[in-house]
């Protein structure tokens, strides 16, 4: 029998180091044009999204696919005031 409570939850194969590292390049890619816990769960959500590719190909795969959700989110300023 199968555990419903985790049933759904893929099993995410990428170092936290490397995650994090992922996350600061898109950042500094998009110069502040996103706000880093938005970048974060895009990240994450990419990473997800690929459970179950062969976990070395995880950093490069989740961070091609972040990157094409990012361009394709349009601008989602990092404060109020939008660009300066």
């Amino acid at each position: 029998m199968t555990n419903v409570s985790t049933a759904h939850q893929p099993i995410r194969m990428i170092d936290p180091h490397v995650f994090d590292q992922t996350v600061e390049r898109l950042c500094s890619e998009f110069d502040g044009r996103f706000l880093r816990v938005w970048v974060a769960q895009v990240v994450r959500r990419c990473v997800d999204d690929l459970a179950g590719n062969p976990p070395g190909a995880m950093p490069e795969l989740g961070e091609r696919l972040a990157r094409q959700r990012l361009l394709g989110a349009g601008p989602v300023w990092s404060d109020s005031t939008g660009p300066s």
